[in-house]
């Protein structure tokens, strides 16, 4: 599997900070433009209890679905969620949160890891999509530092 980690400093306690970026209702104001909505539309964290969120974004201009099921909740230090999407004949994933207080402040890590189901496609697009997933993490994590830096949600 291939794997994308950003990492940044934000101004905020972990508590906010993990409960901010594992809550579905967000992904839409975090991913903007790549998610579109998210369904079931839950308002609280992520946690293995729930059942599978769907989230649909729009990856290269194309709209897919993509579903993330939560399989490890650690609040607020770690979360571990499986994701499955049709995208280019099928490709699947995890997604993992990692947080660590330091000073009121909180270091915010994501790593996507992601393959491709057919080896055909991930020679042909694996290195047209690298690059792609690395700015939608990079924005991702940014984002999240922007909305909690100074501001408490």
């Amino acid at each position: 599997m291939a794997s994308i980690t950003k990492r940044v400093l934000i101004n905020a306690p972990i508590h906010q900070v993990y409960d901010y970026v594992t809550t579905p209702n967000h992904w839409p104001i975090l991913f903007y433009p790549w998610s579109i909505k998210t369904e079931p539309y839950l308002q609280k964290p992520l946690s293995p209890e729930y059942p599978s969120i769907d989230k649909q974004p729009s990856l290269l201009e194309r709209k897919n679905n993509t579903t993330w099921t939560p399989e490890i909740n650690g609040a607020p230090h770690y979360l571990l969620a499986y994701g499955e999407s049709p995208f280019l004949f099928g490709i699947r994933g995890y997604v993992r949160y990692d947080l660590a207080s330091k000073d009121q402040q909180t270091y915010f890590t994501r790593t996507l890891f992601y393959a491709f189901d057919h080896d055909f496609i991930d020679f042909i697009f694996g290195h047209f999509i690298h690059p792609y997933f690395s700015y939608i993490s990079y924005r991702y994590v940014n984002k999240a530092k922007q909305i909690l830096d100074f501001h408490h949600v």
